[in-house]
């Protein structure tokens, strides 16, 4: 399990165990582009999408509705051009129609005889979709063993697409010597094919679709069109101009969430406030990027800022007794708190008070139903889990893995954040269903909450320049089993592995959540290892996903 992550995220940095420290000087892993003035000012032609372009837009997206529609009785070609539509990153324009389809192939795929590359594309197609495909369809394409047939190597088309489908294993012992068999022997032929083989067999490997972010493969995928038929030259067009459009609203966002964090000016009260802006949207951004969901990204992006505001107040400048009196103010609710004599404590509380006001009266005004009661339960939890945490590592305790886990799901933020996003969609949203959130923990919560858990303990702690631990899933195992770091390690790796297994189960067999849901949690899953991998107090991975997607049109 852990050999295959590996080789899918090979930059993990372990982060040093040493004795509990506190955060010191300023954050020294603030994005270049964040202090690159140029970024904020620079003004692009596509910022000012004219009425003609826009006309001609239109015109495309309708033409290739109609190229969609008439492939509808012809699943073999339907599903091909529903992955050229998602590789390009413009099917969310079709939602509708490939829905169609899909729930049509879904009625006949356990009979479909096609190619292993349309099997292949086709499970995971439908996978993606939503719709439970049993992995027996590859049996045809394996021996009285249990292994696939030798004479598939020489298929690369069809080991790619296999490759692919294998990403969406929920623990099924056919996908993962699918992903075992596929892997084997496109490495092995990496050298002896074409230059534009090797390099989409260098892509897939390097970023499963499954588990990379939409938007940070479609340069790949246009690039890969280069010379085609007339039909995929029509849909190029198209993602370029999506591509661009959509960027240069994300860019007019990212200046509006400029100025408002820059009015809030905590570096007044501290300087030891983290100041990543640019790092912050970028989490909304990877999660929902639709143009219809501007407004829920804003907001969204004002819930993570004052997430990371009281993670630094809880874990650098607030004195135990401070802390438990900020906590008691939020389960209060309180206008404003009244027994902090720390002008940094009520700065804090007063910025959490109105951004959660402004989601209500959002929720309000859209959905017709005031959330505030679920809002303040999750930000109350959250400050109780911050809290649990302080008092462990500053008396010197070590909890046991299991109890460091639970509570540090919890202070991750992410049952806070999607349950905020969750009364902001609205689209399923109600008193009854959103009060639930706050009752139960939902798995799917738990999964995506672990796997950023883990990745930040495993991975450098340089983002925070800190001068010791503020706890680690790591140290906790090492101690409670007495294992060494490496083997705690591989433990954490295939927790990851396991959990990600557990997500595609949750998002295909639970009903819960509506799909557009589903894919934000996905999309924040693969969010995490960008956010994560350091590089001499950098992050390189964020870096390129904030210039690829904010500053550098196509």
């Amino acid at each position: 399990m852990a050999s295959s992550l590996f080789s899918v995220f090979p930059n993990l940095i372990l982060k040093n165990s040493s004795p509990r420290r506190r955060r010191i000087g300023m954050f020294v892993a603030n994005l270049d582009l964040e202090q690159n003035s140029v970024f904020h000012l620079k003004s692009h032609k596509q910022d000012s999408v004219k009425d003609m372009m826009r006309l001609n837009f239109e015109q495309k997206l309708e033409m290739a509705r109609s190229m969609l529609i008439s492939q509808v009785k012809q699943p073999a070609s339907a599903i091909g051009m529903i992955d050229m539509l998602q590789k390009l990153g413009i099917d969310y324009h079709f939602s509708k129609e490939i829905e169609t389809i899909t729930s049509d192939l879904y009625e006949s795929f356990s009979t479909h005889n096609g190619s292993l590359h349309h099997v292949a594309l086709g499970f995971r197609l439908l996978r993606q979709h939503g719709y439970y495909t049993s992995p027996d369809v590859f049996c045809r394409f394996m021996n009285n063993k249990g292994q696939f047939e030798v004479s598939l190597k020489e298929d690369l088309r069809g080991l790619l697409s296999l490759y692919e489908a294998s990403h969406m294993d929920i623990g099924e012992d056919i996908l993962c010597t699918a992903k075992e068999f596929s892997s084997e022997h496109l490495k092995a032929c990496i050298n002896n094919v074409g230059v534009v083989w090797k390099r989409n067999i260098e892509h897939a490997l390097e970023k499963p679709i499954h588990l990379s972010l939409q938007r940070n493969n479609v340069r790949h995928y246009i690039c890969q069109l280069e010379g085609e038929h007339e039909m995929s030259n029509a849909l190029k067009e198209l993602a370029i101009t999506d591509f661009n459009h959509v960027q240069s609203l994300h860019r007019k966002e990212y200046s509006e969430y400029l100025r408002w964090w820059k009015m809030l000016d905590l570096s007044k009260e501290s300087q030891l406030f983290r100041d990543q802006p640019m790092k912050w949207f970028a989490w909304t951004t990877a999660a929902i990027f639709e143009p219809r969901l501007s407004k829920h990204r804003l907001l969204l992006a004002k819930v993570v800022a004052i997430l990371y505001v009281i993670d630094d107040f809880f874990d650098v400048l607030g004195s135990h007794e401070e802390l438990i009196q900020f906590t008691e103010a939020v389960e209060r609710w309180e206008a404003s708190p009244t027994d902090s004599p720390l002008c940094c404590t009520k700065k804090c509380y007063h910025e959490l008070y109105n951004v959660t006001n402004e989601m209500v009266n959002f929720v309000l005004s859209e959905h017709g139903w005031n959330p505030l009661d679920t809002l303040r339960k999750s930000w109350a939890s959250l400050c109780k889990a911050f809290l649990l945490e302080t008092r462990w590592f500053t008396s010197g305790i070590t909890p046991k893995a299991a109890e460091y886990l639970k509570n540090g799901l919890t202070t991750t933020g992410i049952p806070m954040v999607f349950i905020h996003f969750y009364t902001l969609l609205g689209d399923e949203a109600s008193r009854e269903t959103v009060a639930m959130l706050n009752n139960d923990t939902f798995k799917s919560f738990e999964l995506i909450a672990l796997s950023l858990r883990l990745w930040d303990d495993l991975g450098s702690a340089k983002d925070e320049n800190q001068e010791g631990l503020d706890g680690s899933y790591l140290e906790c195992y090492m101690k409670e089993y007495d294992a060494s770091l490496e083997s705690a390690r591989k433990h954490a790796m295939e927790m990851i592995s396991n959990a990600w297994k557990e997500l595609n189960k949750e998002c295909l067999l639970s009903n819960n959540f509506s799909q557009s849901f589903k894919q934000a949690m996905l999309n924040t899953v693969r969010m995490i290892n960008v956010m994560y991998t350091y590089e001499d107090q950098r992050l390189p991975m964020l870096e390129e996903y904030s210039r690829l997607n904010l500053l550098e049109d196509i």
